[in-house]
């Protein structure tokens, strides 16, 4: 994993981030849970510091820079979008 301090955002490497991360997570009432372990809540810090733990086993490219984590994480957790792909969906159960 190297660091981009430019501020700069690849497009690429933030939609393929987006599409991992997106399938390892739901949501619930406003908590996220892992996807393997729907039995423990998380706060949105916590499913912040997962991602940045896993990262670089995702996408060891990647150049990670405090830009494409906001970006990252905005477009995980709070933009609206219909693209199921690269958001964390809304958990029924």
């Amino acid at each position: 994993m190297t660091t981009n301090q430019t501020g700069e955002i690849n497009q690429t490497h933030l939609d393929l981030l987006a599409e991992a991360f997106a399938k390892q997570f739901v949501r619930k009432d406003s908590k996220f849970f892992d996807v393997d372990h729907l039995g423990t809540a998380l706060s949105a810090a916590d499913v912040e510091q997962m991602i940045l733990n896993e990262i670089s086993e995702v996408l060891p490219e990647a150049e990670v820079s405090n830009a494409l984590l906001k970006a990252l994480f905005a477009k995980l957790m709070t933009t609206k979008t219909t693209d199921r792909s690269r958001s964390i969906q809304v958990w029924n159960g």
